[in-house]
Parts: C-alpha cells; structure tokens; sequence
C-alpha cells in the first residue's frame, strides 16, 4: 500500500497477538484504528503492554474515536516509543515517510485560552421539580421478538451514505450527488435492508430493566436484590461542571429510577461479515459492517423510545429523525465507552443486573462485548438530561 507492506490483522486484535505479529514480522510500525470510544480505552490500556514486551517501534493511533489531545496526554505516557496521532489517512501516510527521513516526532498537546475551574463545583442549575416516573416494573427483563423492520426509520441515512460508506459530495454538483446517491446508493442501501431481513442477518434483542436508586455525590447508587450497586460517574473539569449523577436525586431528596438496557443485533452480523473479508469481498465487507454498526444505534434509539413510553414521558417526540439526533425528547440514554460515562468497568454491574447472557451477549477481559453489534447505556428521565462530553 503506497509502496508499504501491510500486515492487515483485522479487528478487534488484543494488544498479545499485536506484540507477537510485530516480532514475528520485524515491523517497523503499528497502526491501530479506533472507531468506538472503547477501542481507544483499550489502545491507552495497552501502551504498557507493548512497553513492558520490549517493542520500541513507533505506533500510529488513528480512528474516529481519537483525538490529538487523547493520544498525546492518554497513549504517549504509557509507550516508551514514539505515538503519533494521525487524523486520518493521508496523515498516516506523511507519518511513514517522517519515519523513513527521520523526523517522525510523538504527538504533544498544549490547550490555550482556557481557564481551569474547581473540580466538584456544581454551575448547572439541575431543578427538582419535575415528578420521579412510575416504570411499568423493577428488574431486569429480555425482549427476543424485535422485528428489524421497525428499526430501518431509526438508521441515521446522512450517517450512513456519507461517513460510514463513503459517498461524499466533494466536488461534485448538487445535481450530479442527487443523481449518485438516488441512482446508486440508495438502491444498494434498500438491497441491504432486504437482505438483512430474508437472509435473517439482523436478530435484535435487548436486556433492559429499571431499577431505585439514588445519586450520592459523583456516583449513582443502584439497589437490586438486597444489594447496592455503584456506578461512578466523572464530573467536567470546566464549567458547567456536570456530572450524570446530577440528574438523579438523592436519597434525602426521596430517591428516584434508572433504567438500563443491553441491545444486540446478535452474532450472525459478524459471522456474515468475516465471510465476506475471507472471500476477499471487501467492498460488500465494508458495506455490510457500517450498516450493522449503524442498525445497532438505531436499536439503540429505538428501545430508547420504548422505555420513554413505558415511563410515561414519551409525550415530546421528535418531528425527525433529526430530531433524535438533536435529543428532542425527555431525558437522554448515555453509552458506556462513551464521553460522559467512559469507564467500560461499569460493564460488570451492568450485567449483574441485567443477566444480557441470556441474549447471547458476553463480556471480554477489557469490558468489551460480544456479538460487536452491541450496546448499553444508562437511561436518565431529567428533562434536563441532555448529552455532554467530560
């Protein structure tokens, strides 16, 4: 590749068959891409493995979850090599040729203009006068009948046809892109969904459930089953120094209801797409991955509104899809792996409560899970409750 050899070991590799093929292949530089937010967690976790195992060679860190600041304060510290942030491809390109004259340098970081504030100090006026819903239960319940046709109005088209698949306008007219995307996406587009559903490659399911808690300073306490289970979250450094604990009330102020929920599309999403990469169809392998990717945050957002329903607050619906980009609804569903909750950890209570095994979803020793088609979240009902970043 651009007169490169390319050792291509797919995805989701751990960091133990990295160290070996870099050995066994004598490289002189690892690339690694990061599309989720937990894939760049488990890029930081490993720096030191690759330290510890002796490799010194440089390790380029790419991939939509990534940014400068994350890679230099984040993945440099941890490697005793060189790290080096490229933005996209054409970044990683200029990375190879600086390393062949030399000049290849770790990725710093510096913000400017920006005051640090008090860590801890609450600015957002989070109100108090909204009621705590009634759910429908409490615990955990499993739903296998979800039909992948009341998914499609959910998928994120703009999403999809532009940033997953690749259909940019770039240069071209309006005309001429209308024309490209009516003529030959679209139509792909419509052959994939029918696929997904005659060759049964999308089988959701979701573990879900609500449960009393209470907020206690920076963490959320859950009660299930005689037990207490706590969910730390972490509070923004600068203002309006928010924290996903805010959204619920204490347990002076009376307690309040979380909801939580596991969601898969299931395994035969990635056993359809390995076949397609070992049959060296890598167009139809790209095109099928990005939908799947996609057809999980549809479930995502669908469940979403199902539980809005079941708590009663499903009154503000969004009058688009747009609108649920934009959250034109109550309340707000945060992703574990994700900027306001980022630590995968909080997987394991999550499963405790939610028992997803039954649906077939597993955990990894780096809190990933399996099938990859797969997602979680924490469901808040505060009217405030919006998505921020920490």
């Amino acid at each position: 590749n651009n007169g490169y050899r390319v050792y291509n070991l797919g995805i989701k590799v751990p960091a133990e068959t990295i160290i070996e093929k870099a050995r066994e292949y004598g490289v002189d530089a690892i690339g690694l891409s990061g599309l989720l937010v937990k894939s760049a967690l488990v890029m930081r976790e490993s720096m030191p493995q690759y330290r510890e195992a002796g490799l010194s060679v440089p390790v380029l860190l790419g991939g939509a979850a990534l940014t400068e600041k994350f890679v230099a304060e984040e993945c440099v510290p941890g490697y005793g090599g060189k790290v080096v942030y490229c933005a996209d491809a054409f970044a990683g390109l200029q990375a190879m040729r600086d390393l062949e004259a030399g000049t290849l340098r770790s990725t710093t970081y510096r913000e400017t203009g920006k005051k640090s504030a008090a860590p801890g100090r609450r600015e957002a006026q989070i109100t108090r006068d909204h009621p705590v819903p009634a759910p429908p239960f409490f615990g955990p319940r499993h739903v296998t009948d979800i039909a992948v046709d009341l998914l499609f109005p959910y998928v994120n088209e703009q999403a999809l046809f532009r940033g997953r698949w690749g259909y940019r306008r770039g240069k071209m007219g309006a005309e001429e892109y209308r024309r490209l995307v009516e003529g030959t996406v679209v139509p792909m587009y419509e052959d994939w969904k029918r696929r997904c559903v005659e060759e049964n490659l999308a089988r959701p399911k979701v573990a879900y459930g609500y449960f009393p808690c209470f907020s206690d300073g920076d963490a959320l306490v859950v009660r299930h089953g005689g037990r207490d289970f706590v969910f730390p979250f972490p509070r923004q450094k600068e203002p309006p120094h928010l924290c996903i604990a805010d959204y619920f009330r204490t347990a002076a102020e009376g307690g309040d209801v979380a909801g939580f929920f596991v969601a898969t599309m299931g395994e035969r999403f990635g056993q359809a797409a390995r076949e397609l990469f070992g049959s060296d169809r890598y167009h139809d392998y790209l095109m099928l991955h990005a939908l799947s990717v996609e057809l999980t945050d549809a479930l995502a957002e669908y469940w979403h509104e199902v539980m809005r329903g079941e708590l009663g607050i499903a009154g503000q619906k969004p009058s688009g899809l747009e609108g649920y980009v934009v959250q034109e609804y109550q309340g707000s569903r945060y992703g574990f792996g994700y900027p306001a909750c980022p630590d995968l950890n909080a997987h394991e209570p999550v499963f405790e409560l939610l028992r997803p095994g039954e649906i077939g979803v597993t955990l990894t020793e780096s809190m990933e899970m399996v099938p990859e088609q797969t997602t979680s979240a924490i469901v808040a009902h505060h009217p405030q409750a919006k998505y921020f970043a920490v």
